[in-house]
């Protein structure tokens, strides 16, 4: 709250929103990552609130960054932070500072699965297809008989 207030004080909205969501990003992880379910739109609070403080740092112009959700949660639950490691993943990756950059995420909400599509730029050659792209998938989807599974209807997803 200090910081924060000094940030106001100084007239930095930016300084002062990005304090705002590493603080709420740091409390989702104190009260929730302990925990063996949450709710599925709490977890998607989490994850744009992490990428909204990553567009804070990086340039309009240079970099496009887009999170796309279609679907709803209802009352899904899901293992808390399960799908942010693919999401930093990108972030980490996927973007320079001295060349245009994109990372592409998308999430969608099925009712017998979900599917998180994350692609971004590559700038080491090696890495890049030919298009200089990198995708990253997690599909959930009940196998015969819905053991095992990442997700199942109106129940958990872990």
């Amino acid at each position: 709250n200090t910081v924060y207030g000094f940030a106001l004080g100084e007239n930095s909205n930016r300084t002062a929103d990005a304090i705002t969501k590493l603080s709420g990003l740091m409390r989702f992880v104190i009260y929730h990552s302990d925990q063996d379910f949450i709710e599925l739109e709490t977890e998607l609070e989490y994850l744009t609130d992490y990428i909204e403080l990553q567009k804070l740092r990086l340039d309009d112009k240079r970099h496009e960054v887009s999170f796309r959700v279609e679907g709803h949660p209802g009352n899904l639950k899901i293992a808390p932070l399960l799908l942010i490691t693919l999401i930093e993943n990108a972030f980490k990756h996927g973007v320079s500072m001295s060349r245009d950059s994109f990372i592409f995420i998308d999430l969608l909400i099925q009712q017998d699965g979900l599917i998180l599509t994350v692609e971004n730029s590559v700038h080491r050659a090696q890495l890049a297809t030919p298009e200089g792209r990198r995708t990253t998938s997690l599909t959930s989807a009940p196998p015969a008989g819905g053991a095992h599974s990442l997700f199942r209807p109106g129940c958990d997803l872990y």
